[in-house]
């Protein structure tokens, strides 16, 4: 008998999410562990993960971004851009930063991003959490319909 680990519940459907990628300095530590569970786009700059998100379609975008968090928090003025967006502002956000600074992480809470992670952490954790976002905005539909006919009787 197999003994599973945690982050195998949903590993066959995480194969066919896809995440736009942006960064450079953990993009070999993240692909290793993601690689095989996700379809990732990588991308080194914000400007390159801008460029590819305006060229996808309503049905080639990605279902997640993950973002490392730069020095100069220009990470945080694209994620306005994609926010104001009606096209991009349902997409999961994830914000990855070598930096525990405080700052970064109010501004982040500030802009309602669904994840900021400290490396070093463990990237099971991550993944697993990814596949929870993705499988929770596919159900949060549901629960609100839920709701609603709860509410009306």
């Amino acid at each position: 008998m197999t003994n599973h680990i945690a982050t195998e519940w949903n590993e066959n459907a995480g194969s066919h999410t896809k995440i736009a990628y942006a960064g450079s300095d953990l993009k070999e530590l993240v692909s290793t562990e993601l690689n095989p569970y996700f379809q990732i786009s990588y991308n080194n700059t914000l400007t390159q993960l801008e460029e590819y998100l305006g060229n996808q379609s309503i049905l080639t975008l990605p279902e997640i971004i993950l973002i490392e968090v730069d020095q100069h928090g220009e990470c945080f003025e694209l994620i306005e851009r994609l926010k104001g967006n009606f096209l991009f502002n349902g997409l999961i956000i994830v914000l990855l930063s070598l930096s525990n600074d405080k700052d970064l992480k109010q501004r982040a809470s500030q802009l309602k991003v669904h994840d900021f992670y400290i490396y070093p952490f463990p990237l099971s954790d991550l993944r697993e959490r990814l596949n929870f976002l993705v499988k929770f905005k596919l159900i949060k539909p549901k629960l609100a319909e839920i709701s609603k006919e709860a509410s009306s009787q």
